[in-house]
């Protein structure tokens, strides 16, 4: 069973953390057995836990943005053999490397577009992958962050009225050709898909690649009215833009009658437990994801005496099936409503600590 468990958790990573592929044959999990109190899913497990870990080098690398002149800029492009010269908005963030060692050949990518249409639905629009590029280049889309550095990427901008530039998209309308528009900072545009944003509400995905770390995936929102403004702090409210929060929390893959939805979660640990019976023993995986990926769990739970919970800072979530509750962790009156509904399914009230790290 654990050359099995080896192979699955080879590439295990734990809180943002990615490992270092370098000097593989090293990087053996190795597997320990420890006694005592594990916190799950708000309660603790008095019992022997087995944890896999593993014990090389590593890099960690995070997504960094704000509303600040670092990664919202309006500047002066200029073009001077032609004497062009107009203000853009542009927009970026940041990939910073938190590890010991160098992340090599990192790249991001553009994964996927959700528009929010009429009635507040989002419909994901086609798109295969693309690259984004290295912010101040011309088409570089590969770097190498170097331990404690941030190197930062372009997601895109929206260029004053009256130089609003063009769409390649040949299924572009008419009308959305006189809008202005917020385009991505790509290599090369397509001409089958969207290389641009119409004014609207948005989500998209990027993702950050590299040869010695695993993918890191974050969802922004776009939100773009359509209206310039010369200043930055006006143009922030036409043209908000934000990293959707990712919430920690741990689920049991007992607790679960559709196991398939773990694939929607970043798994960053995973623990067993060391019954002797192995039909009673419980697989733990603690996870990150957003919002939108742990509502779906509400309907994947099994019936009765399950929950999870997460959180982003003091943000709760906490899911039964067919029923979520959202609260602040200070918050006693909303934080009672969801022990009350626990209890009222057969869950103890010691159980429903909501505890988070």
């Amino acid at each position: 069973m654990f050359s099995f468990l080896n192979k699955i958790f080879d590439k295990l990573i734990l809180s943002f953390t990615f490992l270092n592929r370098e000097n593989s044959s090293s990087n053996k999990i190795q597997k320990t057995t420890v006694s005592g109190s594990v916190q799950q899913a708000g309660r603790d497990i008095n019992n022997n836990v087995t944890v896999y870990n593993n014990k090389s080098d590593f890099t960690e690398l995070v997504f960094k943005f704000s509303h600040s002149h670092k990664y919202y800029q309006i500047t002066e492009w200029k073009w001077e053999e032609r004497g062009i010269k107009y203000l853009v908005c542009y927009i970026m963030f940041g990939v910073e490397n938190k590890g010991k060692i160098k992340a090599e050949q990192c790249k991001t990518v553009l994964e996927k577009i959700w528009k929010e249409n009429s009635v507040g639905k989002s419909e994901e629009l086609e798109l295969s992958p693309v690259p984004l590029k290295c912010s101040g280049t011309q088409d570089s889309i590969y770097s190498t962050i170097q331990p404690s550095e941030e190197v930062i990427y372009d997601i895109g901008h929206v260029n004053h009225p009256g130089h609003e530039g063009l769409s390649e998209y040949r299924a572009i309308s008419e009308d959305q050709k006189k809008q202005n528009k917020f385009f991505f900072e790509l290599p090369r545009k397509p001409y089958s898909q969207w290389d641009c944003l119409v004014p609207g509400k948005y989500k998209i995905q990027i993702s950050v690649y590299s040869d010695n770390a695993e993918k890191l995936t974050r969802k922004f929102e776009i939100v773009w009215s359509g209206v310039w403004k010369d200043k930055e702090p006006d143009m922030f409210k036409e043209l908000v833009i934000k990293i959707i929060p990712q919430y920690k929390g741990t689920v049991i893959e007992e607790s679960l009658e559709d196991k398939s939805i773990l694939k929607e979660f970043k798994t960053l640990d995973m623990r067993v437990t060391t019954e002797e019976n192995p039909a009673d023993r419980w697989h733990m995986y603690s996870v990150e994801a957003s919002e939108d990926v742990i509502e779906k769990l509400s309907e994947k739970l099994k019936p009765s005496k399950w929950y999870c919970h997460f959180w982003n800072g003091t943000d709760m979530i906490v899911v039964f099936k067919g029923k979520i509750f959202r609260f602040k962790y200070s918050d006693q009156a909303e934080r009672n409503k969801a022990i009350e509904y626990g209890m009222s399914i057969g869950l103890p009230k010691e159980q429903l600590d909501f505890l988070i790290a």
